[in-house]
């Protein structure tokens, strides 16, 4: 397993585990201990105030948060004067967020500030290196991730990682299956303080969750029972099982945004959409537009169609596979994407 490998032996108390598993790296604790490189601890309960104080105090941090809300509220409205801040989200296109990043590896690797409010979108596939890391509360394996953005290569004797609970407020509240595993997670670093990634730690971890969510919850869809019921004869109802398994639950549509990029003479975006005015065929305009497609609630894209902020490409020959978001004051090369009121317009943007 890469990241953090999950209870998956009957022995580690998991009732549906395999039997007879191995691990094919040798001595894993050996080798904990060996690539140990930050320690957690717990820093209470903080107001956005408290912990934009926090940050700071630090030339170069990174804070996670589990809502694109959070994340630009926080960065808005009280890190964005601070010096080397900057916001990364999923409301910005995949292009967008490449250059923020690019920008944040450039200013750590000169030793000026960065101070980097983001969604858990870091924690997977983003190499970045901290000294330090504040991350909201979540499930261990989300606290593990980001702890790999922090002393990544080594550099510190020990990266320091603080986990937070946000103080309440409104769009904060995260997705359940998050509110489930950051309790047990929780419960974990009180009987771990020393160190919760331990492997003792991660098992208790696991042992926790399961037992609140239960082997229910666990295959909600019933998809493990229908392979076994059907293992007899191999006739597997794949068709259903792809249809009912979601990785991710709460769907999301794409919206294509007026991002021209670094260079401002770059006019790629503008003429592909152009293009898909009149091309037979759209498939290879669709694979290089991705770069400008954000993602979002289906509500939200149908709250800027109907307030004039955006509007499907050709919507009798290819429905809303490209809906291009035509008020530009929507997106900030700050914040990304907006659409709390899809019919605001700034009033620069209104001089000729």
């Amino acid at each position: 397993c890469t990241a953090t490998q999950p209870a998956l032996a009957r022995s580690d108390g998991f009732a549906s585990g395999f039997d007879d598993v191995r691990e094919l790296a040798p001595e894993p604790r050996r080798l904990y201990r060996a690539l140990e490189r930050t320690r957690i601890r717990h820093a209470g309960r903080m107001d956005d105030a408290e912990l934009a104080e926090r940050l700071g105090t630090s030339p170069q941090a990174l804070c996670i948060v589990n809502t694109r809300r959070h994340a630009r509220e926080l960065y808005s409205e009280f890190i964005a004067n601070l010096e080397g801040a900057a916001h990364l989200t999923t409301l910005m296109c995949p292009l967008h967020r490449r250059e923020k990043l690019s920008a944040v590896r450039e200013g750590l690797a000169e030793g000026v500030p960065v101070r980097l409010v983001a969604t858990s979108l870091v924690e997977a596939g983003v190499d970045v290196d901290f000294p330090v890391v504040w991350r909201a509360e979540a499930g261990l394996e989300s606290i593990i991730q980001a702890a790999g953005r922090c002393n990544r290569e080594g550099r510190m004797a020990r990266g320091d990682v603080f986990v937070f609970e946000p103080a309440e407020a409104e769009g904060r509240k995260p997705p359940p299956e998050v509110g489930q595993s950051a309790d047990a997670a929780r419960s974990v670093m009180r009987l771990h303080p020393d160190d919760p990634m331990s492997l003792n730690a991660i098992n208790d971890y696991f042992s926790e969750l399961y037992w609140l969510k239960g082997d229910e919850a666990l295959d909600a869809k019933q998809i493990l029972r229908q392979l076994r019921e059907r293992r007899r004869h191999l006739d597997f109802p794949f068709e259903t099982i792809a249809t009912e398994f979601r990785l991710i639950e709460t769907p999301m549509v794409p919206v294509i945004v007026p991002w021209r990029g670094a260079d401002d003479d770059d006019d790629t975006a503008e003429r592909l959409r152009e293009e898909l005015r009149w091309v037979e065929r759209p498939g290879g305009i669709a694979r290089k537009l991705q770069p400008y497609v954000v993602q979002i609630p289906p509500r939200a894209r149908a709250s800027l169609i109907s307030a004039g902020a955006a509007e499907p490409v050709r919507k009798e020959d290819f429905d809303h596979q490209f809906v291009v978001v035509t008020n530009p004051d929507l997106y900030s090369s700050e914040i990304g994407l907006t659409w709390d009121d899809p019919s605001f317009m700034k009033a620069e943007g209104l001089l000729f």
